[in-house]
């Protein structure tokens, strides 16, 4: 890749990871507005983590209950909704043959099913 290149895709994930970040934000606050009891206990853990101290990044493994609730959020609001790829080598899905340049989508809602793609 060029420089100017890998400079546009730095502003790219840089732009998309403010985006994504925001928009679970949001959603989480959202639900914990709906759901008093995951406030109450999301806070309980935060007090106990952390108290008055000022907190460290080591000690957000700590925090479960919280994580819990962050994945709720994106398991009920996904980031994205459809995973797009484009093949560059010959690939087989099951009995199916994929050619290079095909543009394969799977929607987010189809992430729990797996599948093995395996190059030829």
């Amino acid at each position: 890749m060029r420089l100017e290149e890998v400079i546009e895709e730095c502003k790219l994930f840089y732009l998309a990871s403010q985006e994504t970040t925001t928009t679970l934000i949001v959603w989480t606050m959202i639900l914990l507005c709906m759901h008093q009891n995951w406030q109450e206990s999301a806070r309980e853990e935060v007090l106990q983590v952390f108290g008055d101290k000022e907190s460290r990044f080591e000690e957000l493994n700590y925090l479960k209950e919280l994580h819990k609730i962050l994945h709720e959020a994106l398991r009920l609001y996904p980031l994205a909704s459809l995973f797009t790829r484009i093949t560059t080598i010959e690939y087989k899905l099951g009995e199916i043959i994929i050619p290079p340049g095909v543009i394969l989508s799977m929607p987010v809602i189809l992430q729990n099913f797996s599948f093995e793609l395996s190059p030829t």
